[in-house]
């Protein structure tokens, strides 16, 4: 595709350069997600590699235990309350209705409720 730019018309072919550019962007965009979603881990790692060069995005043990150190104390008790908490709520969740207990003082009710009459369900916690 060829512009005609003047001094005039510049602002306008660089709004339309911006459209098309953008355009294309969109359909790469798309057709990249597609494929990851039919193709999976696979393809995923193939752009990986395309876009940035790396041959892996495999984080390798000594990687993951030199994060860990570096971790601030509070970040990781936080996160491993939250682990903890999620494991404890999920545990209890393969009954139509339960109440969880959770060490810090929150209480959380899971339930089954009918709320179509085609017999929908709604599931989900209410805490408190």
């Amino acid at each position: 595709m060829r512009f005609e730019c003047t001094v005039e018309n510049a602002a306008a072919v660089a709004a339309r350069i911006r459209g098309e550019v953008a355009g294309i962007a969109v359909v790469q965009v798309t057709a990249i997600v597609e494929d990851v979603a039919e193709r999976g881990d696979e393809a995923l790692l193939e752009y990986e590699e395309q876009f940035s060069g790396n041959e892996q995005i495999v984080v390798t043990q000594d990687e993951l235990d030199e994060a860990l150190a570096r971790l601030d104390g509070a970040v990781r008790a936080g996160l491993e309350t939250a682990i903890a908490n999620v494991r404890a709520v999920a545990e209890a969740g393969v009954d139509d209705e339960a109440e969880v207990a959770l060490p810090q003082g929150q209480t959380v009710r899971l339930y089954v409720r009918e709320i179509a009459p085609s017999g929908g369900m709604r599931f989900g916690p209410a805490a408190s």
